[in-house]
């Protein structure tokens, strides 16, 4: 065809290609395809039919582009490739900080543990000293005073109550009604004065009975 510089048809290829190229009559099609998509013949379509043709100019040009985008995927490639190494040699250097950094940590969190056992058991201590010395700790003193006078009133309040609730037994079921409820009473009921036990007030009151 280049030496030519015709174009052909399909017949006239059917009927050429076996005899300079070698090839049988029933593969001409195929062939002729596998040229065209290698890009070594063109193929136009002139009214009803399709026409061949490759010229050496078309040729060298088709060279040239290819190896221009071979040139350029080469580059393309290179450069990701150089990028991947600089990335590589990155992550190597970070993962060995981050070695060295682990390395460390763990020295600083066993020493923190440590340290933080030994602040439990000071603080633990601590606390069995405060506990020890909260007898004397004004602040609980205070409490359990105010806790006593309290208890002291409520008491005084029982033992009216209870009087007023003989004074009733009595007069509605007579002395004996009340001797029996007496035994109830237990230790808090003082039979040599014949009345409840008094209590001793915190703040240095008068005793009263429960």
């Amino acid at each position: 065809m280049q030496r030519s510089r015709s174009v052909f048809s399909l017949k006239d290829l059917e009927k050429e290609l076996p005899k300079v190229a070698g090839v049988s009559s029933i593969q001409v099609k195929d062939y002729i395809q596998a040229l065209q998509d290698d890009s070594k013949i063109s193929c136009e379509k002139i009214g009803s039919g399709n026409w061949f043709f490759s010229f050496p100019s078309q040729a060298r040009r088709e060279a040239d582009s290819s190896l221009k985008k071979v040139r350029g995927d080469h580059e393309q490639i290179s450069g990701i490739v150089k990028d991947l190494h600089h990335k590589l040699a990155e992550r190597a250097a970070q993962l060995e900080r981050e070695e060295t950094m682990t390395d460390a940590g763990q020295d600083s969190r066993a020493e923190l543990m440590h340290e933080k056992v030994v602040l439990e058991a000071d603080l633990q201590t601590l606390r069995k000293q405060l506990a020890a010395y909260s007898e004397d700790d004004p602040t609980e003193m205070q409490r359990r005073e105010t806790e006593c006078t309290k208890l002291f009133h409520d008491a005084d309040q029982y033992t009216d109550q209870i009087v007023s609730m003989e004074e009733w037994l009595e007069k509605n079921y007579g002395r004996e009604a009340v001797s029996a409820s007496r035994f109830e009473y237990g230790e808090e009921w003082d039979s040599e004065e014949f009345e409840m036990t008094p209590l001793s007030d915190p703040n240095g009151l008068e005793g009263a009975s429960v």
